[in-house]
């Protein structure tokens, strides 16, 4: 008999530990997606922060700056997306000034990629925000420059690059936050 009620005093113990486990598990969930749900309002595409940030699966601190970092890599790949691009269309013309451009446009994804992005992440390591902040808009307006030399004939290059400048803005204002 005193097994028995040893052995179900153990399960229940068993059973509550569970219990308030699963619970901290949920409200350090629930805490989470508050914070990246109040992150990702104060931008200016909820949707695309909220979606970036929830289908990363490395995302598990309870922080504005992790969240920062997500959509930092988010601007990589896409600036990385664009060189691709951008060499595609290189290689499909054979007009010498619109593979200037094109060199151009290449060379602002590269410097964003390979040195930029990196150097805000640096910054936000050492808390210089203002910095951060300052290096995303000097990007922002390097891809502002590459749109600018094209015409409508190139449209697709322009609507990508107009959403790599979108994922700036977002990080711009994830910056504000901190």
């Amino acid at each position: 008999m005193k097994r028995t009620s040893t052995f179900v005093s153990f399960l229940l113990l068993s059973c509550s530990f569970l219990q308030l486990t699963q619970s901290f598990t949920q409200m350090k969930r629930t805490s989470t997606n508050d914070l990246v749900d109040d992150v990702c309002k104060k931008t200016p595409n909820y949707n695309a922060c909220r979606r970036t940030v929830d289908s990363n699966p490395q995302f598990v601190k309870n922080d504005t700056k992790d969240i920062l970092f997500i959509i930092l890599d988010r601007i990589i790949k896409s600036g990385t997306s664009m060189l691709n691009y951008i060499s595609i269309l290189a290689n499909q013309t054979k007009d010498i000034e619109l593979q200037l451009k094109y060199s151009n446009c290449a060379n602002t994804y590269l410097s964003l990629v390979q040195h930029f992005i990196p150097s805000v992440i640096d910054f936000t390591k050492q808390k210089r925000y203002g910095s951060a902040i300052d290096r995303l808009i000097f990007d922002k307006k390097q891809i502002g420059r590459c749109t600018k030399q094209f015409n409508n004939s190139t449209l697709p290059l322009i609507v990508r690059n107009k959403r790599v400048q979108r994922w700036i803005d977002i990080a711009i204002a994830i910056v504000k936050q901190m």
